[in-house]
């Protein structure tokens, strides 16, 4: 009897041992299986918060409008071109308001000054297009030629654009900023 018992527990202690260190039980298998799902878990956490973080950070023209008010019109301005590559325009996005200024009457064309930060000041070719509205409340655009003396006037290299308004609406000058580099980042 004491030879079975010493059989029995020799046969339990091998089995033990072979469970122990086999590699062929899948319980490795399953701790691989349970670090892939982890590291999945990982992944779909890691898009999911860079595209939170992405949505956050589209620009809107909401960000981008610029505003004057001096004297008796209210002018707001977003520069396109943030929000829609033109190679063959620079556009303002342009809406006034007043109550005492026929707005239609005045020549935004040749009162429009660009400065660029790559040193570029331009006070010709603009062109004004109404889009909407009438007498005292109009919107358009007011577009310049992207290229200025063989060089783009706007391109993904620009860092700061000034646009400037002189002399209307009793205003000396207004001025509408957009600082590139703080608002793509």
């Amino acid at each position: 009897m004491k030879k079975i018992f010493i059989i029995v527990a020799a046969i339990i202690l091998a089995g033990g041992l072979y469970f122990a260190f086999d590699n062929s039980t899948g319980l490795d298998e399953v701790d691989l299986d349970k670090s892939a799902i982890k590291d999945k878990n990982v992944e779909d956490e890691n898009k999911e918060l860079k595209e939170e973080q992405e949505e956050e950070k589209k620009i809107t023209e909401e960000d981008l409008v610029r505003q004057d008010s001096q004297g008796p019109i209210d002018v707001a301005m977003v520069l396109n071109n943030i929000l829609e590559v033109n190679d063959e325009f620079v556009i303002f996005n342009i809406y006034l308001n007043t109550h005492s200024v026929d707005l239609e009457a005045i020549d935004y064309a040749s009162a429009a000054v660009l400065k660029i930060d790559k040193e570029i000041e331009i006070k010709e070719n603009f062109k004004w297009e109404q889009k909407g509205g009438g007498g005292h409340h109009i919107n358009g655009y007011l577009k310049l030629p992207n290229e200025y003396n063989g060089k783009k006037v706007f391109d993904k290299y620009t860092k700061h654009v000034e646009l400037q308004l002189l002399d209307i609406g009793g205003a000396e000058k207004r001025t509408f900023k957009w600082d590139i580099e703080k608002i793509n980042n």
